[in-house]
């Protein structure tokens, strides 16, 4: 039976892209893709029947950059068919057609020796086929980070914040949609530079202790605390 469906699972795919400098600021860029992706042997394993997943992509976008900062705006806009679902209902693998468009915006800026970085995400993914937002995917979410350098030490901390998620998007007219609401997340951050190689590290991960969840009824991590010595050659 797969042999029979070979040429399914081979595909050409393309990435376009091109800029224009308005002025030594200023710069306009513009994207298009596509992409493939076969089910993997676990997915095909559970559905022999599965699709291989295609989508495109179009983005475009503006962006400022000077010698201490950045900042970029872009558009995007994507559909996927076929693309691969779980269905938690039935405990099945699925193919569904999506979509997603919105913007993003994000930039850096240099203080000295303090580095602020930011992003910010408002999209909306929709599964065309029922016409719901996508499970699992919130319609906004962001960041900021800020670290500062004093000699050899480094310290900072990024805050990540993700919008309301739905945990399903499909039988919602037998099952009532389960709502994860959202949540904000801080992590901690050091660093020495012992020497020209060796660099030690500290990471103190959801410092606040915050509970959420990415599915339904799975918890994730709580505080977490991580050292770690690396070592880089010259």
């Amino acid at each position: 039976r797969v042999g029979s469906r070979i040429n399914e699972y081979a595909k050409n795919t393309y990435l376009l892209g091109v800029g224009y400098q308005l002025n030594p600021l200023y710069r306009l860029t513009a994207t298009t893709s596509t992409g493939f992706r076969a089910p993997a042997p676990y997915e095909f394993t559970a559905a022999s029947s599965l699709k291989p997943e295609t989508n495109k992509s179009n983005e475009v976008g503006v962006q400022y950059l000077d010698a201490v900062s950045s900042l970029r705006l872009v558009y995007f806009d994507t559909q996927a068919s076929d693309a691969i679902y779980y269905n938690p209902v039935n405990y099945r693998y699925q193919n569904m057609n999506v979509k997603n468009n919105g913007i993003e915006l994000s930039g850096r800026r240099q203080f000295g020796n303090t580095s602020v970085k930011f992003s910010f995400t408002k999209q909306d993914p929709v599964n065309t086929d029922v016409n719901l937002q996508q499970a699992r995917r919130a319609q906004e979410f962001g960041s900021l980070d800020i670290n500062q350098q004093i000699g050899r030490y480094q310290f900072g901390g990024l805050i990540f914040w993700a919008g309301t998620r739905v945990d399903r998007d499909t039988n919602r007219s037998t099952t009532p949609a389960t709502y994860m609401p959202a949540y904000t997340v801080l992590n901690l951050y050091g660093s020495y530079k012992i020497d020209k190689e060796w660099t030690a590290r500290l990471r103190l991960e959801n410092i606040a202790d915050t509970q959420y969840e990415l599915a339904s009824g799975y918890n994730t991590p709580g505080r977490g605390i991580f050292m770690t010595l690396q070592y880089q050659g010259r």
